[in-house]
């Protein structure tokens, strides 16, 4: 590199130093630099200095980073006016700057991506981000564009992971933690821009549940033990990291009434379309027992696949719960797709998830190997119960 590079480059950084240094004692030369740095240029749209700025994070060295970050934080959030103005741009340039995020080899404390933090918890922005940027939307849809490993049914596929795609994911998660900044402060008052977009981002959260509902599905080991074990981990890390946010959009719901009811009926669509169909093993049945008769499938638990993940059917539960809390059932039954609910349906998945428990405990999956021990442990464990032995004990106890 020349040396007449270095020079530019160090004289940079003495510049930005230097502009930290005097806006933080002239309140008129940083209402300068806040709308110099906010202005568009000849380009038109990401023309201005911050949008370059934040695009060009990635190919920046830490040093500079570190200092231009300072400095945004030093002027543009320091007033509420330019705070706002910032947010606007932070969240339309959001899916690049997590792109270049993921891909990028340094820390998040580094990464521009970082100052989510300082926007996304404050209450108003959150708020007007969510109603005028369409941000919680944004957030779902950049963090399922980064999971494409899916099988033939869809769902979030772990166990082929290559280092670089591990890697990914372990980035990749922070924008569960951004979600979760959103969702901190709940609304006190509701309008109809924010019920319409919470519900569109509920529509894309569904979806990201959906690619989840029996992920990594386990069959019964018989005859020999099994040779290699399977990947658990990460499709456990997933779900870990977004229990706080399933309680959380469950606690928004439970505080409009219009939210909860459309809420509940967008839930019970996805999980009618996950049970649609039926998979090998599964034949629809009539069992008649003393002049009653009911239809099932039939379905055994030690011989077809399983999964333990199940998170559209537990939110359905959560939700149900609420609607007696707040009386909701009973005040406006007409709106509610009760004539829809099948209790056998409901509680199939959670069944056949209780029963692989008890089998385990008998030890009739030995040969399966400890991943699969692994996972009973965490189903149970405080640090997931709350979202899925807890809601699958209430699907059952609601359907009878």
């Amino acid at each position: 590199m020349h040396s007449s590079i270095v020079a530019h480059q160090n004289f940079g950084l003495k510049l930005l130093s230097w502009l930290g240094s005097i806006i933080g004692y002239s309140d008129g030369l940083r209402r300068i630099l806040c709308q110099v740095g906010l202005q568009e240029g000849p380009d038109g749209e990401n023309s201005s200095l911050v949008d370059r700025l934040m695009l060009n994070d990635s190919k920046l060295w830490k040093g500079a980073r570190s200092m231009y970050h300072q400095l945004f934080m030093s002027s543009l959030l320091m007033d509420l006016k330019y705070k706002k103005l910032f947010a606007v741009r932070f969240a339309k340039n959001y899916e690049r700057l997590q792109s270049d995020y993921v891909t990028d080899d340094h820390d998040r404390e580094f990464s521009v991506a970082d100052l989510s933090v300082q926007i996304f918890t404050v209450p108003s922005l959150a708020r007007m981000l969510i109603t005028e940027e369409n941000l919680m939307t944004i957030i779902i849809k950049t963090f399922m564009d980064h999971l494409r490993h899916r099988d033939a049914q869809g769902r979030f596929q772990f166990e082929r992971y290559t280092a670089l795609q591990a890697f990914k994911f372990r980035r990749v998660q922070s924008l569960i933690l951004d979600l979760k900044y959103v969702l901190i402060s709940k609304p006190t008052e509701w309008s109809d821009d924010l019920r319409q977009k919470f519900l569109e981002g509920f529509d894309a959260f569904l979806e990201l549940l959906k690619c989840m509902q029996g992920m990594d599905p386990i069959t019964r080991q018989v005859g020999q033990h099994i040779e290699m074990e399977p990947e658990w981990e990460a499709a456990f890390t997933l779900q870990m990291k977004l229990t706080h946010v399933i309680s959380m959009m469950q606690d928004w719901c439970a505080l409009d009434e219009k939210v909860l009811i459309e809420a509940y009926k967008k839930c019970l669509a996805v999980l009618m379309q996950c049970h649609g169909g039926f998979t090998d093993g599964e034949q629809p049945i009539t069992l008649s027992i003393c002049g009653h008769s009911v239809e099932t499938i039939r379905y055994c638990v030690s011989q077809e696949k399983v999964s333990i993940h199940l998170p559209v059917s537990r939110l359905l539960a959560g939700l149900h719960v609420l609607l007696s809390k707040s009386e909701v059932a009973y005040k406006f039954p007409e709106l509610l797709p009760l004539s829809e609910l099948s209790p056998p349906m409901l509680i199939e998945h959670p069944l056949r998830c209780l029963v692989l428990c008890a089998q385990v405990h008998a030890g009739m999956w030995r040969r399966n190997g400890f991943s699969l021990v692994n996972q009973i442990y965490y189903y149970h464990n405080v640090k997931c119960r709350r979202e899925m032995f807890d809601k699958d004990i209430i699907m059952l106890q609601v359907m009878n």
